[in-house]
């Protein structure tokens, strides 16, 4: 990982992200979580600013001591950010809000299990009801398909950060 420490004091609240000249800044000052780049919390907070800002080349991390991360580790970022986040149609109405088949709650729980997801029983999960109507199957269509986008896209970044570990490997 390419990881830099510095300092800088704007203020926001956290969570709270601008991208300027290819700089994604994200402010953790106030969090309960300490920066991490690898753990779960920041991950999710640092994809939801990506989707929110835009992809950049570099991430700040804003905290007592900012953190700077570039490189193939930025770039590994912003691609777990467009796996996290697939764009589904958002349900509509009381019933498919408690659903608990909707798109968010699905891909939430699978994003729980980070940095393994299980799409595979996610995707057996979505067909347990056979008193759904015309709409819920087209629903659950819409998340089966991002589900196997996703596992698809999460296998290649699998196998990005692999090699790029492999390469920094050899190069000692």
């Amino acid at each position: 990982m390419s990881l830099k420490h510095g300092r800088q004091k704007d203020r926001m609240s956290p969570g709270d992200a601008s991208l300027s000249n290819n700089t994604l800044t994200i402010s953790c000052e106030g969090c309960e979580n300490l920066p991490d780049a690898c753990g779960r919390n920041c991950i999710n907070c640092i994809c939801d600013a990506i989707v929110r800002e835009g992809t950049a080349e570099r991430i700040r991390l804003l905290s007592g001591r900012d953190i700077d991360i570039s490189g193939a580790s930025a770039e590994i970022l912003c691609d777990l950010a467009k796996v996290n986040r697939p764009i589904t149609v958002i349900p509509s109405g009381r019933r498919c809000l408690r659903c608990p088949r909707s798109p968010a709650k699905v891909l939430e729980g699978v994003w729980a299990e980070f940095p393994d997801p299980s799409f595979t029983s996610a995707c057996a999960r979505l067909y347990t009801d056979s008193r759904d109507g015309p709409e819920c199957n087209a629903c659950m269509q819409r998340t089966y398909n991002a589900l196997t986008m996703a596992e698809t896209e999460m296998r290649a970044i699998r196998e990005k950060a692999e090699s790029i570990v492999r390469g920094a490997g050899g190069a000692h």
